[in-house]
């Protein structure tokens, strides 16, 4: 009887053959994916970094806290233009146009826009908002949003609106309000009822609680009865008619004047 034993490796003959057939393999696996492989870059990108905060009126400190914004940007040739500009203060829940970036074929834009140009509609309001800004090429849709930046509004005051309605004579009203220092100056809290000739100043009661620079937050609290006097002389007859209160910056800005709604004061 013959013994015959059984090898695992192929003959030599076959060796070549499925040695080519596995570089031909290696090949095609690298061909599809190379390993230095490298995506193209976007069709717009690198948007220069932005100031931290902005104003929407002429900043007297242009240093801190600037009043335009200028900014670059890289594109490709895929990008035709014209490049539109636009900013949300809304976390993207709605954006409004600031105009466009004309291109010039150097793959590097640029782009100004002022804010206190702007539509009033998207600058009028007190304090700090957040923004971003849009760049979109209207050709392809090929786009990129800015880092975030802080836009300070135009308003020079903001006043907390009462919480009631009615008070007694012997109660305390507190008017809480912000002042924007960059474009308002002191601030006086006074009221008066329509039949009065001349509006009472309130004197006493003012703190500053919170200093946010360039905002000032204040609150001003005042009890009715002391000023019953004041009120009689300027025609208010013991507080017969509701009184509005106004907070108005006299000195520097005529514009800033915010007044509550009427409110009774009852007596005892």
């Amino acid at each position: 009887m013959r013994t015959i034993f059984i090898s695992d490796t192929a003959p030599s003959g076959m060796k070549l053959p499925n040695m080519i057939i596995a570089g031909l393999a290696i090949m095609a696996h690298l061909h599809c994916n190379p390993v230095n492989r490298t995506d193209p870059p976007p069709e717009i990108s690198n948007i220069s970094s932005l100031s931290p905060v902005y104003v929407a009126y002429t900043s007297p400190d242009r240093m801190e806290r600037p009043d335009t914004v200028s900014f670059s940007f890289d594109y490709t040739n895929s990008v035709k233009g014209p490049v539109k500009v636009w900013i949300t203060m809304d976390s993207g829940t709605s954006w409004f146009s600031a105009g466009s970036a004309e291109l010039d074929g150097s793959g590097t834009g640029s782009f100004i826009w002022i804010p206190k140009a702007a539509d009033t509609s998207n600058i009028s309001f007190f304090g700090k908002k957040e923004g971003r800004i849009k760049l979109l090429d209207q050709n392809t849709d090929a786009q990129a949003v800015s880092d975030t930046f802080t836009l300070i509004g135009t308003h020079p005051v903001l006043v907390t609106p009462l919480t009631r309605t009615s008070f007694a004579e012997d109660d305390t009203i507190l008017v809480a309000y912000g002042q924007n220092v960059d474009i308002s100056g002191f601030f006086t809290v006074l009221f008066k009822s329509d039949g009065m000739t001349d509006w009472v100043t309130v004197t006493t009661g003012t703190e500053q609680v919170l200093r946010d620079l360039p905002l000032r937050y204040y609150q001003t609290k005042f009890v009715p009865g002391d000023f019953l006097d004041e009120v009689n002389e300027k025609e208010g007859d013991n507080f017969a008619d509701p009184i509005r209160i106004l907070v108005a910056d006299y000195q520097q800005n005529q514009g800033a004047r915010v007044f509550s709604d009427f409110i009774i004061v009852t007596m005892q």
